[in-house]
């Protein structure tokens, strides 16, 4: 894997987190590069500054501003703008071994308040247009007008992307470089945005309404992975501990809790709107089970003690970002081995093609298939 790129005139080493053993992929992308080569020849990095960053993949981008920083003596402050725990890890992780420790960088997930005063805001643009509108709602509520850069693939810049920017103010979108362009963007104080509510939807077959932040998978209904997984959960059971790992939107906990004895639940997911909506969604339709639960932001089940629950339920990714890749869950399945009691279960859906069995089966020495259909399975491997 390529771990060494020069941006701002900094040679940095950037790593992705969590680490992938796949050589092709690295922590940078050509709309980084873009991005930073714009604003140096726009002069944009020549005097003492806040700077927000919205949506940085690994930290390239803060990294190389931090030490541009530094090296030029300029005291910008750095604010570092995510929905992803992972890409905010990858970015502490990057900073330490590239900038000195004194760099001023303030750490918001998308929950947070954010503090309206910025000169300048640079953006890599999601591909989920329901966060890419919340984040635009938010600059929209800058006491003072920032210029804005944004960055992307070409072809996830369409014109109905461009649009979204021209409702803050006239954009205008560069020419391509290596398949890339950036937005360019002057936001009016005129143009407030209102920021966008929760969506909210019954979910099918029962009286519950589910609540779903701007960047919650499958925000607008149920996925179908987990509503195959949803008719495979444990009914009129005893828990001492479940987990919800990968959660989502909480439908998962809601129903587990809905439909068995729960002393504690614990639903956790790498996203923090993802994890409010879970919140949010137990709140709204089962309070009195709330006191059971916690809603954690974090990389898997790091940090959580070995032996403990009794089950855990996952609908894992196969991407992260752009890439496609098994490696997040992976690392949930040896997590759920570390974190079960002996007899515990992990139960989990996936792709058919994603073969997961074969992982359970090294890993547990055995898999059980409880459900499948054309194109999910549903697996249960138990802790001995």
């Amino acid at each position: 894997m390529n771990r060494n790129v020069t941006l701002a005139g900094h040679a940095l080493t950037l790593d992705r987190f969590p680490l992938s053993k796949d050589p092709n992929l690295q922590a940078w992308d050509a709309a980084d590069e873009y991005l930073i080569k714009q604003i140096e020849e726009l002069g944009l990095l020549d005097s003492e500054q806040t700077i927000h960053i919205y949506n940085d993949g690994f930290g390239a981008l803060t990294c190389a501003l931090a030490a541009r920083a530094t090296s030029s003596n300029l005291a910008f402050k750095l604010v570092n703008i995510s929905d992803s725990f992972l890409a905010q890890q990858a970015c502490k992780t990057n900073l330490q071994q590239n900038s000195p420790t004194d760099a001023d960088v303030t750490f918001l997930s998308s929950m947070d308040a954010i503090e309206r005063d910025a000169d300048l805001v640079l953006m890599k643009v999601p591909k989920n247009h329901g966060l890419l509108t919340h984040q635009l709602a938010q600059i929209s509520q800058y006491r003072s007008m920032p210029t804005v850069l944004a960055s992307a693939k070409a072809n996830l810049l369409p014109r109905s992307v461009v649009e979204q920017f021209n409702r803050l103010g006239s954009s205008q979108p560069s020419l391509a470089w290596k398949k890339c362009r950036v937005i360019h963007c002057q936001p009016e104080q005129a143009n407030r945005l209102s920021l966008p509510e929760p969506l909210r939807w019954k979910l099918e077959n029962s009286s519950f309404t589910m609540v779903n932040h701007a960047n919650v998978f499958a925000r607008q209904q149920l996925d179908i992975g987990a509503r195959f997984l949803l008719e495979q959960l444990p009914k009129n059971e005893a828990f001492k501990q479940v987990i919800d790992l990968g959660c989502g939107n909480g439908v998962l906990t809601l129903c587990l809790l809905a439909n068995n004895d729960v002393e504690e639940m614990i639903a956790i997911d790498e996203s923090y709107m993802a994890v409010s909506s879970a919140d949010s969604s137990v709140m709204e339709n089962l309070p009195e089970k709330h006191k059971h639960c916690q809603f954690v932001t974090n990389n898997c089940l790091d940090g959580f003690k070995a032996n403990t629950a009794d089950l855990i339920v996952c609908n894992p990714p196969f991407h992260q970002n752009n890439a496609v890749m098994d490696d997040i869950a992976w690392q949930m399945f040896k997590d759920a081995k570390r974190v079960l009691t002996p007899g515990g279960k992990l139960r989990i859906v996936g792709n058919r093609h994603l073969g997961y069995h074969i992982k359970l089966k090294r890993l547990f020495g055995h898999c059980k298939t409880v459900a499948g259909n054309k194109k999910f399975v549903i697996l249960e491997a138990s802790k001995n």
